[in-house]
């Protein structure tokens, strides 16, 4: 409870103050909480609800996260809406940012792209599925 604590003292001196915890690849997380009947989601949900929503958590993975949020007797269900994210390949504006998430991270590290076959290539290789591109 230490660090639920910790949250709570701090988000209370700062009544202007926010925490989002992002929690990545969490099928494991979500699949091993629910064999114990969500011991950890209800601490988070717990945590958010006395927060007033100062405190959010936002959980991605492939297949347990919207799984959970379904079921009627999950915490996650209770957390707010699930947002889907499928390939970056549906609109403009999602083709735009999947080329950015080949093109920034290699800019920031000196590196330029000398034509743009390059990220076309390995946008195909990881079929715009955000997760792919970054590995």
């Amino acid at each position: 409870m230490g660090i639920s604590k910790d949250i709570r003292a701090w988000l209370h001196s700062r009544p202007s103050g926010q925490i989002v915890c992002l929690f990545d690849e969490t099928d494991h997380f979500m699949a091993a909480d629910t064999k114990d009947d969500y011991p950890q989601l209800s601490r988070l949900k717990e945590l958010m609800e006395d927060t007033d929503r100062a405190f959010k958590v936002v959980f991605a993975g492939l297949h347990n996260v919207k799984r959970m949020h379904r079921q009627p007797n999950s915490p996650l269900a209770h957390l707010g809406r699930a947002i889907c994210i499928g390939p970056l390949n549906r609109t403009e504006d999602d083709k735009r940012a999947a080329y950015d998430l080949v093109i920034q991270p290699m800019r920031s590290a000196g590196f330029r792209f000398e034509s743009m076959e390059a990220v076309e290539e390995i946008l195909a290789w990881a079929n715009h599925y955000p997760s792919l591109v970054q590995e």
